[in-house]
């Protein structure tokens, strides 16, 4: 009834689509120890070192190499060269081709969608054995005993990474095969979006950005849009300056938490907001790059896009013109490749003609400079009788509907978890059509629950949420509002691991965390210990000053031994992924 997709387990998004029968096989993966060892004394003379083992049991130049380990382990002893089953041959030099975009024989999806675990027909069938709450055709993959964890987390991480036949992820691979040595890591592109024909939908781009070396940015740059004279007219919104459509489909360069579309926000009530507003527009790559330009002169920058410059900026907040014109969100996504189609009969509308900022914010492990595209398909609505809504849950404070004032207050304290969770009431007679979730790396779970207590969403990735939309609308027109409403729930973990123990890795840290958004005290007061290898939650290493820093000495070992590291604090409610964020969304429309 409601999976399209079905809900997400263990490592992602679960689709209802089907693999061929697969073929479970075992293997392991062994080597040698990577280094030698020996000891010294004196006066006695040291003994000979072993004979130092090789480096690596095995090299690997590129993750999918890793996958192919997968297939080969477990899955060649039916889809291998000789009689493959159902005809899908997944043996070393012939898999790629056979899965990458390729038609499965019983599913709409294709096998391998680069960028998009949603609608990638081989990962539905691996995903099954982790959730029997999967709706598919046949069994799992493998039948008889699913992939180990790392295993199908492993193809989960190559697909929403783009799927690219060479190259190494940055992380992920090493938890397949401890005992490997893998090629550096290199920046990776992603096929770009084909553009739906001229009477189908409009295509636009982001303008190219580039990422240093080993960092992390969220940058805001504007340009100015205006193809409404290119837009059938049956699919222009009376008024002028946006346009009907009921497909969304985004895909970008896999570094990004997330990208988001904004105009101003006079617009949302009609009123147009010039670009000579904005400032400083010069050519953006190209022939005639740095030039200064007028952004309604389309063709003067050439190959090249008339923009504001590129800055570091939070969301786009305080970008573009002083004069109070606030930037609104109306699109984005928070993964490599998004996909939503509306209900028959429910519309969505975008601009057409605006003061488009792209507001990216993208991470680049890699040691080299990378870049990033970025393309957006709208299709247009035919039938348009009722237009989509959002509900949200809302913060009491801070950021709107990201729940940021109240995770400052309520969330998890150092080596602790909370849940926290919001009621909200659909409005009567309107049907519920889909739900969605935002949290970052230290929200464990977001899940949402419908009146009986039934859990219909549950999303465990912070950086590949769930976007479910429902095959079948739900209608609620009972007048008892309990009937209707919906509760959101997220759970917190600050530094321990689902069964209690210490993980640092994942833990709200003063070092991590050193200015706050909001301004005042900065990130946040550590009050305790974070040493590796030695449990020292318990001590209290507060040094009672608001200076961001702790009482190292009291997290030392033993007295005096120096290796203490006072830097665990709250979770706090923010806009980086350092910080936290609460928020659910409920898609519906009313017919009336």
């Amino acid at each position: 009834m409601m999976n399209t997709p079905p809900m997400k387990a263990i490592f992602g998004t679960i689709l209802s689509a089907l693999l061929v029968a697969g073929c479970g096989g075992s293997g392991s993966s062994g080597g040698s120890d990577c280094s030698g060892s020996g000891s010294c004394s004196e006066p006695a003379p040291a003994p000979t070192p072993e004979p130092a083992g090789p480096e690596c049991a095995v090299e690997y130049d590129s993750t999918f190499e890793v996958v192919q380990k997968v297939f080969t382990d477990r899955c060649v002893q039916c889809h291998g060269a000789v009689n493959p089953s159902a005809g899908l041959d997944l043996s070393e030099g012939k898999s790629y081709a056979n899965i990458f975009e390729r038609p499965s024989n019983q599913s709409d999806f294709p096998l391998v969608y680069p960028g998009d675990t949603e609608r990638s027909y081989l990962y539905s069938k691996i995903i099954k054995s982790f959730d029997d709450s999967v709706v598919i055709s046949g069994g799992s993959m493998p039948p008889g005993g699913g992939l180990t964890e790392p295993e199908a987390d492993i193809i989960r991480f190559w697909i929403y990474n783009a799927a690219p036949p060479d190259g190494v992820m940055v992380q992920g691979t090493d938890e397949v095969v401890t005992d490997a040595c893998l090629a550096d890591p290199e920046p990776f592109t992603i096929e770009p979006l084909d553009a739906p024909g001229e009477s189908e939908g409009r295509q636009i781009t982001m303008p190219l950005a580039i990422l240093g070396p080993a960092g992390e940015s969220e940058t805001c740059i504007a340009v100015y849009e205006d193809f409404c004279a290119q837009i059938p007219e049956e699919y222009l919104v009376p008024g002028g300056g946006f346009f009907f459509y009921d497909t969304l489909e985004i895909r970008l360069t896999p570094f990004s938490h997330h990208l988001l579309m904004q105009m101003p926000a006079a617009q949302f009530s009609g009123q147009f907001v010039d670009p000579s507003e904005f400032s400083d527009w010069k050519c953006r790559s190209g022939a005639r790059d740095g030039q200064a330009c007028d952004p309604k002169d389309s063709g003067f920058c050439g190959e090249g896009r008339c923009a504001t410059p590129m800055e570091d900026s939070t969301a786009c907040i305080g970008y573009g013109p002083a004069n109070g014109n606030t930037l609104a969100t109306f699109s984005g996504t928070q993964q490599p490749h998004f996909y939503s189609r509306n209900y028959q009969g429910v519309y969505s509308i975008a601009p057409c003609r605006t003061v488009l900022a792209w507001n990216l914010h993208a991470f680049n492990l890699t040691t080299k400079e990378a870049e990033v595209a970025a393309q957006v398909n709208f299709e247009f609505a035919n039938d348009r009788r009722w237009p989509r809504q959002r509900l949200t849950t809302d913060g009491t404070s801070g950021l709107g509907n990201f729940g940021i004032g109240r995770l400052s207050r309520e969330g998890a304290a150092a080596y602790t978890e909370n849940t926290l969770c919001t009621d909200v009431e659909l409005p009567q007679g309107c049907f519920l059509t889909g739900a969605s979730s935002h949290n970052h790396r230290l929200g464990a779970r977001a899940w949402w629950t419908d009146s009986k207590g039934v859990v219909f969403y549950d999303s465990r990735l912070y950086n590949d949420p769930q976007n479910l939309m429902l095959d079948v609308p739900i209608e609620y027109s009972d007048p008892d509002p309990t009937t209707r409403t919906f509760r959101f729930c997220t759970h917190y973990r600050n530094g321990i691991d689902e069964d209690g123990n210490i993980d640092v890795d994942r833990m709200s840290r003063s070092s991590t965390r050193p200015y706050s958004f909001f301004g005042g005290e900065g990130g946040c007061e550590p009050y305790r210990c974070v040493n590796e290898g030695v449990d020292r939650r318990a001590i209290d290493c507060d040094d009672g000053i608001g200076n961001l820093e702790g009482n190292d000495a009291a997290c030392d070992s033993s007295p005096g031994a120096g290796d203490g590291f006072c830097d665990g604090c709250d979770i706090k409610g923010g806009i980086t992924t350092q910080d936290e964020m609460y928020q659910g969304t409920l898609d519906f429309f009313c017919p009336d």
